[in-house]
């Protein structure tokens, strides 16, 4: 090989050696770069998880995302706590296995799971129940499609406690009919003067107001045995499921009422120490209307004679409350009043009659 051309084979090698380098240089400028790049990317897709795992936990709704499929892709703890479903139970990962668990705390769990079934096979854009769980809970739950580039990828579910909601518009709704129910028997008392209609319609009003099963005033009388305590008007059932019972004697749960005492009332009557004590019935005779919440009022007069007594029973347990105590107390002491009104009224009409016809004997004489 000649001199020339071995220095020109030298300096195509020297060159290409330098190309290498710099390709390499550059190759390696260009890695950096694209670490560097993905490094910022891998950053910023963790920043924003972060805010957006943040937003979902900082909501005061549970939220639950699914795939097409059912399968969990995201949630917060707040859902986690209103389902009260445990960490190996949202750790599955799979919406049906949380749906059969969470299922039992409901009353009909099979429409439960029936109606998510057909909201994954419809795919509505929006869905919207309300869900009463078995403790009283009262949870609101919409379900909206998740859209991804103009592609539907699942379904997002938010689920907001609504129970002290729903428990203030009850009272509310309660508050309004017993003023509505007070009113309507405001205005009886005072438009009527006839004992009969004026005890009728308290009794009505009280069982109504009480939620009791059912409602009856015994006036208090005496005959020649002492105490007789019978029966005037009855509410929420028929005279007949007392007609053959007699009348009531004093026992340690109907005398106190009686004789002024004051009210009594009984979440469970048959676990009150005062009940079942005296013979021959040792509680209530056979045949009588069953009884395990029991309310008992005196009706005084304003000169303080005991004029009867309400009594309300329901054959469920705890339903009457001290609230329910306070107003049918209000109520009888209305009626108390407007009684004592009327029979003023019954007596000086009696005694207008009396002098009317002692005048016509007169008369004739």
């Amino acid at each position: 090989m000649r001199d020339d051309e071995a220095k020109q084979l030298r300096s195509v090698a020297m060159q290409n050696a330098q190309a290498i380098r710099l390709a390499r240089q550059r190759a390696e400028e260009d890695l950096v770069l694209a670490k560097e790049a993905l490094e910022l990317k891998t950053q910023q897709l963790a920043h924003s998880l972060a805010l957006m795992r943040a937003t979902l936990e900082s909501t005061t709704d549970g939220i639950l995302v699914t795939d097409d499929n059912g399968k969990i892709t995201g949630f917060n703890e707040k859902y986690a706590r209103m389902a009260g479903i445990s960490d190996e139970v949202i750790a599955t990962g799979d919406h049906r296995h949380i749906i059969e668990v969470v299922s039992d705390r409901f009353e009909d769990r099979g429409a439960f799971v029936a109606r998510i079934d057909e909201i994954y096979a419809s795919s509505p854009s929006e869905s919207f129940e309300v869900l009463e769980l078995r403790d009283g809970r009262v949870f609101e739950r919409v379900s909206r499609v998740q859209v991804v580039d103009d592609r539907t990828v699942g379904r997002v579910w938010s689920f907001r406690d609504v129970t002290e909601q729903r428990r203030a518009e009850d009272a509310l709704r309660d508050e309004t009919r017993i003023l509505e129910i007070l009113n309507e028997t405001g205005k009886a008392l005072s438009s009527s003067l006839e004992v009969s209609a004026l005890v009728q319609a308290v009794t009505d009003a009280a069982t109504n107001l009480s939620g009791a099963k059912f409602g009856a005033f015994f006036y208090n009388t005496s005959d020649e045995h002492g105490d007789a305590f019978v029966l005037d008007t009855l509410s929420g059932a028929p005279r007949e499921a007392f007609a053959y019972l007699g009348h009531p004697r004093a026992t340690p749960l109907l005398g106190p009422t009686f004789r002024g005492e004051g009210p009594i009332r009984c979440d469970d009557v048959l676990g009150d120490p005062r009940y079942g004590g005296m013979a021959p019935h040792h509680g209530m005779p056979h045949g009588h209307l069953p009884v395990r919440s029991y309310l008992a009022v005196p009706v005084i007069s304003r000169s303080g004679d005991v004029i009867g007594s309400l009594f309300f029973g329901h054959p469920d347990v705890g339903v009457f409350t001290a609230r329910t105590e306070r107003i049918v107390m209000g109520m009888t002491a209305q009626a108390a009043v407007a009684i004592d009104n009327a029979r003023l009224y019954e007596d000086a009409q009696r005694a207008a009659q009396e002098r009317t016809r002692l005048l016509e004997r007169e008369r004739v004489a």
